[in-house]
């Protein structure tokens, strides 16, 4: 991909497939971490794993942040327009599908605030699958279209065809048990089919690299994740 806010594995040529997936960062961007994540799901479920730098639509560069920069990223969150991400992704998707026709439908997994979009995401009709680790703010009101991220992506996948799988850390306070029973009882009215795994661990478990990976609890959530993916 020829695209500064694509990052993609370098193992992509050699995977076929008609599936890929698209990683959305946490709010610090292009980092290490998540670099190393896109190659390590390209070696675990053998599909092409594509990362969309969603902060492009603000910055118009490449964002790899620091917690130094942990100010800035987050006035770059709260300065994000979900409705502006809907049409980013569907250009995403047809640049994707541009370089590899074969790929028929789309994966997205999400970290942190790209959890949070992750379940935007999940509104397009080419995502089979929505994976939200520890997504913040599924209840925002208003955040797009004048729904909630969850009430957008059960208004526009009613007819069915879509699995959700969030993972969420206990400790984490940025979101109380209130709001993990909250995605439930939402998900519970719909057509989507939704599983939710908890674990005894902060936000940002999951990556090796951030301040509260969690080992354990990081590597059970891969072996779930295995069976989502490859089922």
């Amino acid at each position: 991909m020829n695209q500064p806010y694509i990052f993609e594995s370098n193992k992509n040529s050699e995977l076929g497939g008609s599936d890929a997936v698209i990683m959305l960062p946490d709010i610090y961007g292009q980092t290490d971490y998540s670099k190393r994540s896109v190659e390590e799901f390209a070696d675990a479920f053998k599909k092409p794993v594509f990362m969309l730098d969603y902060f492009y639509l603000i910055t118009n560069k490449v964002n790899n942040f620091t917690e130094v920069d942990r100010e800035k990223a987050h006035s770059l969150m709260q300065n994000f327009k979900g409705d502006d991400f809907v049409t980013f992704f569907k250009k995403v998707l047809g640049e994707i599908k541009e370089v590899y026709p074969a790929i028929t439908q789309f994966i997205v997994i999400g970290f942190c605030f790209g959890g949070r979009l992750a379940y935007i995401a999940g509104g397009e009709d080419r995502v089979c699958k929505v994976v939200s680790f520890y997504g913040g703010g599924p209840h925002t009101p208003n955040y797009i279209e004048d729904k909630t991220p969850i009430e957008y992506i059960i208004s526009k996948r009613r007819e069915g065809g879509l699995q959700v799988v969030s993972f969420f850390g206990t400790q984490d306070k940025s979101i109380p048990e209130s709001d993990r029973q909250k995605i439930k009882e939402e998900f519970a009215k719909s057509t989507i089919v939704y599983e939710s795994y908890e674990y005894n661990a902060g936000h940002a478990y999951f990556q090796e690299g951030r301040p509260n990976y969690n080992a354990p609890a990081s590597q059970a959530s891969l072996e779930v994740l295995q069976k989502v993916l490859n089922n």
